[in-house]
Parts: C-alpha cells; structure tokens; sequence
C-alpha cells in the first residue's frame, strides 16, 4: 500500500510526490481511475488531470 507523505507545510504534496505516488499505484493495480488517485494524493481532479499529463509528456 501506498504511504502518504505530506508536504511540510501543510497538507499539499509537491508535484514530484504526487508524480510518484501516481506511478507506483499504476505499477501495482496498472490501472487506476482518476478518483483513485485523487484519494491517494488528496489532490483535485484538474490536479490530477495534469499531472497525468506532464508524465505522458515526459514518458515521450
């Protein structure tokens, strides 16, 4: 299971954390939904949205 790990000042995870807890819930379930990530990062969905983007852009 993914641990959350929250960002010093506050509840926010930096963009790499949340990239990285992103990329290891697809390598174990390889398939996630949006919601899914939102619970694990508490992120919002636009945030998610765009980060999943700029990893689609950085695997290019």
């Amino acid at each position: 299971m993914i641990e959350m790990k929250f960002h010093e000042r506050g509840d926010f995870l930096l963009t790499a954390e949340r990239h990285r807890i992103i990329l290891e819930l697809l390598a174990e379930k390889e398939i996630a939904t949006i919601q899914q990530l939102v619970e694990a990062t508490s992120s919002s969905e636009s945030t998610i949205r765009r980060d999943l983007k700029q990893l689609e852009e950085k695997k290019n």
